[in-house]
């Protein structure tokens, strides 16, 4: 069972992440002209920028950029949907291990 604190700050980081995600998403293609498409990839600050976000919320982040640029910037979402797996993999991992440091605890 979480602590009501850390409850709360999952609750602001996930909340943080869907803000993230939908103001880097719109400042991408809003820097692509209209009808044209661009194949960049990310970029330093946005490669930097997808990682924290889908650290904080793999899931969300992974949907809003990943949905959000895929016609417009096809290249830049495919690297967040691998971003996306490798962010859900880590967190799978880590709740995992807290399953089992809690389990051991208990015992």
């Amino acid at each position: 069972m979480h602590h009501p604190i850390t409850h709360l700050i999952i609750v602001i980081m996930g909340l943080g992440s869907v803000i993230g995600s939908i103001i880097l998403m719109i400042e991408a293609k809003n820097k692509i002209p209209p009808g044209q498409v661009s194949q960049q990839s990310l970029i330093g600050n946005e490669k930097v920028k997808a990682w924290i976000l889908a650290f904080c919320n793999p899931i969300w982040t992974g949907v809003i950029l990943y949905f959000g640029w895929r016609k417009k910037l096809p290249t830049k979402a495919k690297k967040v949907k691998i971003i996306f797996f490798i962010s859900l993999g880590i967190w799978i991992i880590l709740d995992f291990l807290e399953m089992i440091s809690e389990s051991v605890i208990l015992y």
